[in-house]
């Protein structure tokens, strides 16, 4: 037999023949010449590693910044500590004098200088640990910003 009547025999008369098609893809590949498919490809991975280098340099940037906040914090902590320890010394010291109204008068006033200084102290903290939270955030948002692109970009 021929191979149009071979291929006949194993399809059955009441099936239509199909035709094979060239994917999209395959189409795309074949009207570009070789060199202008490189070419596009290489500006695509310089694009890609520019971007990516920008979005290194802006997470190193928050990075520092986070530090920065963070070293903050542990200095006003410090601070802070510092000024109770100093406030409970001072406290201390008063009660040991023998006069009760001198004690009573200094305690009341360096106690006041203590609790502004203290409340100060406590809203600077509060902020900066609200700084660093949203900095925090920013880079979060940026690496799943960045991850979700480079998956979109796997799966294509």
């Amino acid at each position: 037999m021929t191979k149009k009547k071979d291929c006949e025999a194993e399809i059955p008369a009441n099936q239509p023949v199909r035709k094979i098609k060239k994917s999209k893809s395959a189409e795309s590949l074949t009207t570009q010449p070789p060199e202008k498919q490189i070419q596009e490809l290489k500006d695509q991975v310089k694009f890609e590693a520019n971007k990516s280098q920008n979005y290194l340099n802006q997470i190193t940037t928050l990075t520092a910044e986070v530090d920065g906040k963070e070293q903050a914090i542990k200095e006003l902590t410090a601070e802070k500590n510092q000024l109770i320890d100093q406030y409970n010394e001072l406290r201390i010291n008063n009660l040991q004098q023998k006069d009760y109204f001198t004690k009573y008068q200094q305690e009341s006033k360096l106690t006041n200088q203590l609790k502004l200084q203290l409340a100060k102290l406590q809203k600077d903290l509060t902020i900066v640990q609200q700084d660093l939270k949203s900095a925090q955030g920013i880079i979060e948002l940026r690496l799943t910003k960045t991850d979700d692109k480079n998956r979109q970009e796997i799966n294509y």
